[in-house]
C-alpha cells in the first residue's frame, strides 16, 4: 500500500480538528500544504469554535501555536484551545466553554475573542472570558475572575478590586509566565505542578487563593 506522502492530513472531530504531521516533511512543507487545505475548506468552519490537536511529526508549542494562527488567519475558524490528545478530552473544554457563557450571560464577565499576542494589554474591571489563547509577552488584568477557552502562556493578574474576594483564574491549557490572584503570585517551586503544557492531558485547571498561597486543582474534580 502505498504511504500517504501529504505533509499534513486534516482530521475533523466534532468540537475540533486533528493535524497529521508528514515525518518527512519540514515545518515549512506542512505550513504551506495546511494553508492551502484550510483555504480550500474554509467555508466549512463558518466561526466555529475548534479545539486543536496533532498526531505524527513532532513539533515545538511554538509551532503549534504558528499551525492554528495559520488556521485562523484564512478561515473564519477560532481556535480556542491547543495540543488535546484526542477526541474524548474535548467533553472537558464543553463543560468549560458552558461554564464561560453562563457567567457571560448573566453580565458577569466581558468577553474577548480573539488571541491575545505579545505586548498586547487587555484589562477590565469585571471578570473576563478570553475566547482563544493568551501568548507569551501577552497580558490580562481583571477586577475579578479570568476564564481562558485556550491557553495562557503570558500573564494574568486577577483580582485587582479592592472588593474582589474568592477570585480564581482557569485555562484549558496552563503555563503562565506571570500569575497574580488578590494579590498572591505564583511561586516557582508550583511551576511544574501547573505546567498543564507539557502534562499529556490537557485538563482545564483552575487556580485560587487558599491558606494564603495559589492552589492549583482540575476545573472538574468536584
Amino acid at each position: 500500500m502505498k504511504q500517504n506522502s501529504d505533509p499534513v492530513i486534516i482530521k475533523s472531530y466534532k468540537n475540533g480538528i486533528k493535524l497529521k504531521l508528514n515525518e518527512d516533511s519540514s515545518l515549512d512543507e506542512i505550513k504551506e500544504d495546511l494553508k492551502e487545505k484550510i483555504t480550500k475548506s474554509a467555508k466549512f468552519y463558518n466561526d466555529a469554535m475548534l479545539g486543536l490537536s496533532f498526531e505524527g511529526k513532532i513539533i515545538s508549542d511554538d509551532d503549534r501555536i504558528a499551525l492554528a494562527d495559520i488556521i485562523e488567519e484564512v478561515s473564519s475558524a477560532k481556535i480556542v484551545s491547543v495540543e488535546c490528545e484526542d477526541e474524548n478530552e474535548y467533553e472537558s473544554f464543553d463543560l468549560m466553554m458552558q461554564r464561560a457563557k453562563a457567567m457571560a450571560s448573566k453580565n458577569m464577565a466581558e468577553v474577548y475573542v480573539g488571541n491575545i499576542r505579545s505586548g498586547q494589554v487587555v484589562k477590565t474591571d469585571r471578570s473576563i472570558v478570553i475566547i482563544g489563547d493568551v501568548h507569551t509577552g501577552g497580558f490580562v488584568y481583571a477586577g475579578y475572575s479570568i476564564i481562558v477557552m485556550g491557553a495562557l502562556l503570558g500573564s494574568a493578574k486577577a483580582g485587582l478590586n479592592d472588593d474582589a474576594t474568592e477570585s480564581f483564574v482557569c485555562a484549558v491549557r496552563m503555563h503562565p509566565f506571570e500569575l497574580a490572584i488578590d494579590g498572591v503570585g505564583l511561586k516557582e517551586t508550583q511551576r511544574d505542578i501547573m505546567d498543564t503544557v507539557k502534562r499529556g492531558k490537557p485538563d482545564p485547571v483552575i487556580s485560587y487563593v487558599a491558606n494564603g498561597e495559589i492552589a492549583i486543582d482540575n476545573l472538574f474534580n468536584n
